[in-house]
């Protein structure tokens, strides 16, 4: 009888996905419509360190000009630290790199960001949410352990 148990709460935990860690989700809202997926890059550890390397293609999402972009995280990258970062095009054609969140996000404080846009005209083209590792890097720099980019069409 015991045997069977031990049989049947293994086969419950293969079915309902609980032996395996999900890579988490990022929720992204424009425009009446909203998308969610998984990083695009990712890291198994929180160092940054082991099993890391793309996981999917950038996904696509329209957004008309001048519209903001909702970002929301799930706790576990909130609990963590994460970062925004993204591109627009302004009136007169030119790239530009929009304002880093001006702080490190996460500490079990954020779980959102709003991406705007100077001008009611500039069109956003590209957003990346990082996730940053636990390390830093020998530059200074702060290590991702995963990214979630988003190309933005008109």
């Amino acid at each position: 009888m015991r045997r069977v148990l031990t049989v049947l709460a293994c086969a419950a935990l293969v079915l309902t996905g609980c032996g395996t860690p999900r890579d988490p989700e990022v929720t992204f809202y424009s425009a009446g419509k909203t998308i969610r997926f998984t990083p695009t890059f990712y890291c198994d550890d929180a160092r940054g360190e082991q099993n890391c390397g793309q996981r999917a293609e950038p996904a696509t999402m329209k957004v008309p000009p001048g519209q903001p972009v909702q970002i929301s995280v799930p706790g576990q990258l909130a609990a963590g630290r994460w970062v925004v970062t993204f591109t627009y095009v302004d009136a007169s054609e030119s790239q530009v790199v929009g304002e880093q969140s001006k702080d490190i996000l996460g500490r079990g404080e954020d779980y959102t960001y709003t991406v705007t846009v100077p001008d009611k005209a500039d069109q956003i083209t590209q957003i990346a949410v990082q996730e940053i590792a636990a390390v830093v890097l020998d530059d200074g720099s702060l290590a991702p352990r995963g990214a979630w980019v988003v190309d933005v069409v008109a």
